[in-house]
């Protein structure tokens, strides 16, 4: 996961933690998304105006929007 914040680059970083060769890429973007959100709301103050999380998985974006919805 990549952490820019307030579109500074010097202020980037990258993220990284070991899931383990077992978990299934579905379940791991799932994580990385839950992640994001932990990590956006740690560092909100009264000045943030927007928190924006981007994902290219459109299956974990309809899970999260539809709590009903399995993996494949």
């Amino acid at each position: 996961m990549f952490c820019i914040i307030n579109f500074n680059t010097n202020n980037s970083e990258s993220l990284s933690w070991n899931l383990g060769s077992n978990i299934e890429v579905f379940n791991a973007e799932l994580f990385t998304i839950e992640k994001a959100f932990k990590i956006a709301f740690e560092r909100i103050t009264k000045f943030t105006k927007n928190i924006w999380v981007f994902s290219n998985s459109q299956a974990t974006i309809q899970r999260l929007q539809n709590c009903n919805l399995k993996a494949g």
